[in-house]
């Protein structure tokens, strides 16, 4: 049986994963991208617990695939998790006082990691949406969403 949309719960955080096919992503694939999301919404969680949100939290594996079957096959070694929890990590630390959390809080309810290549990082907040596309080459992930979402919040 084929599923468009699956929900797992995660350490009491949603993950939805809203418009992926499964049919369309091999076995290896499913397992790869299952264990990369529960890493991913660990932090996500960290994040809405210090906070005090409810981000709800996704990483657009349409957007990943060849990707994912150049890691599974060797090609490239990233943590998929690790580049997609950098704006999430950011929030996690600019949650320190209560102008911060009311801020984010009231600005950003949803996020999504999407694949973007090479000179194609991007953050962007439209709505209360934030999207941050991923390159493997960038340097100071975490400058860049700190220096963004500074800006933007």
């Amino acid at each position: 049986m084929t599923r468009r949309s699956v929900m797992v719960i995660a350490a009491g955080t949603a993950v939805v994963w809203a418009g992926v096919a499964f049919a369309d992503f091999s076995l290896r694939q499913k397992k790869y991208m299952k264990g990369q999301d529960e890493y991913f919404q660990r932090d996500v969680t960290s994040a809405n617990t210090k906070c005090g949100i409810k981000l709800k939290a996704t990483i657009d594996w349409n957007s990943f695939k060849d990707e994912v079957d150049k890691q599974l096959d060797g090609k490239i070694n990233y943590s998929f998790s690790g580049y997609c929890a950098e704006a999430v990590n950011t929030l996690f630390g600019m949650c320190d006082d209560a102008d911060s959390k009311a801020a984010i809080a009231k600005k950003i309810k949803v996020y999504t990691c999407k694949f973007g290549g090479k000179g194609k990082r991007k953050l962007d907040l439209k709505g209360n949406a934030l999207t941050y596309w991923v390159d493997w080459e960038a340097a100071n992930n975490g400058d860049f969403c700190k220096d963004y979402l500074g800006k933007k919040l």
